[in-house]
């Protein structure tokens, strides 16, 4: 069993606008590509609070700012839960595993990574069960 001792008003929701807020006002523009994977209860409040910022009309654990949700609304949003479960998340794998897979193929994808591998690239090894 997990327990999460959170202070009131603060949830992974409160910590998702917060974060997408700050790059729009930093950037002077949503980000173009959010990715955010969890696998427990506690996610399902930070994938209601990007599909609330996204319009898609998620239950938002905060007030959204109006200017950041039409900025994320163009922005390309995934939402990924761990496990074939009910969840808020348009997305789910299955393990891990698939979770590495996943950001693999994305860092071997993008142009920075095939500047990383001509400097020798980089290794990431799922760390161990606890």
């Amino acid at each position: 069993m997990i327990n999460h001792v959170l202070d009131q008003g603060v949830s992974k929701g409160v910590a998702a606008e917060g974060i997408v807020s700050a790059m729009a006002a930093r950037r002077g523009g949503a980000p173009g590509f959010v990715l955010c994977v969890g696998d427990d209860r506690s996610d399902e409040d930070m994938f209601g609070a990007l599909a609330s910022l996204c319009g898609g009309g998620g239950a938002s654990s905060s007030s959204s700012n109006t200017t950041t949700t039409a900025l994320l609304a163009a922005a390309q949003v995934f939402a990924c839960t761990v496990g074939n479960k009910p969840s808020m998340a348009s997305y789910y794998l299955n393990d891990k595993e698939e979770v590495v897979d996943m950001l693999h193929g994305l860092a071997s994808s993008s142009p920075s990574s095939r500047l990383r591998a001509a400097a020798g690239g980089f290794r990431y090894q799922v760390p161990p069960p606890v």
